[in-house]
Parts: structure tokens; C-alpha cells; sequence
């Protein structure tokens, strides 16, 4: 039986959009099965992940229990099983993070004004060509930053 945890650094990651938040725990039966190592448990970590949305940080903790893993293990002294452990769990991180799936759940606070459908006004039919040529006088004005590069 193995229990104990890993440092932060292990992790590898420290980036803009995950950070690591706490060590990579386990606690871990490990028996030999022929030639292989196998290996049962629990591992978890915690993490800050910032949210597609809002693009705030937001703490989730990743757990994976039950955890099983299956090793080639021939007449060795020790296997390292650090690199696997590390895959495992940041393979279980949320690909498109958003604040309802931390912890503590928690309302996201878009960029911008999201319009609901309360606030949609269609154009009327009493809409004068006048009014209609003055919604889309601010695109007729428009002219591109770079015109030395366009793009095609």
C-alpha cells in the first residue's frame, strides 16, 4: 500500500488558462499480476481553471476513484509510476471550463451585455427607408485599420 502525494511541480503546468493548486495526492494498493504491475486506488489534485465566459479563475478539484492502472513490470528493482499518475489526472481536467463546475458553484459574469430575449425589439413594418439607411450608416462609414495588408 502506497499513500502519500506529489509535489505541485510534478504537475507541469502553470499556465494562463490552468494552474496547479495543491500537490497530487494518491493512495494506491499496488500487487504483481504474471508480469505486470497492477494498481488500484484514488489520486486527486486540485486546480485553478479559468472560465471560457468570463475568463475568471475558478478552483475545481479533480478526483479519480476508482483508479486502475496496468504496468509492464519484468525483473525490475522499482518502476516509476510519477509520469502516468500526472497524465491521468490532468487528462480528467474539464476540456471547456466554465464557473458552474467548481466547487463552489458560482453565477459567471460574462463579458459584455448578453441580450436576452426580453431585450430583442424587431424592426417594425412602420420603419421609413430613412431610419432603416441610418442603421447601417455606421458600416458604410467603416474602413479598415491596415489597408496595406488585407486579408483575402
Amino acid at each position: 500500500e502506497l499513500e502519500g502525494e506529489l509535489p505541485v511541480e510534478v504537475l507541469q503546468i502553470d499556465g494562463d488558462e490552468v494552474r496547479a493548486a495543491s500537490p497530487l495526492k494518491y493512495r494506491l494498493q499496488a500487487s504483481l499480476q504474471e508480469n505486470d504491475l497492477l494498481v488500484n486506488g484514488a489520486i486527486s489534485a486540485a486546480f485553478q481553471l479559468r472560465c471560457v465566459r468570463c475568463l475568471e479563475f475558478f478552483e475545481k478539484a479533480v478526483s479519480i476513484e476508482p483508479f486502475t492502472l496496468l504496468e509492464p513490470f519484468e525483473n525490475q528493482a522499482s518502476i516509476d509510476l510519477t509520469e502516468r499518475l500526472r497524465e491521468d489526472i490532468l487528462l480528467d481536467l474539464p476540456g471547456y471550463p466554465r464557473c458552474e463546475m467548481a466547487d463552489s458553484p458560482r453565477e459567471c459574469k460574462p463579458f459584455g451585455t448578453i441580450l436576452t430575449e426580453n431585450d430583442y425589439h424587431p424592426a417594425t413594418e412602420n420603419e421609413t427607408p430613412e431610419q432603416e439607411k441610418q442603421i447601417w450608416s455606421a458600416l458604410d462609414d467603416w474602413k479598415p485599420s491596415d489597408q496595406s495588408n488585407p486579408k483575402s
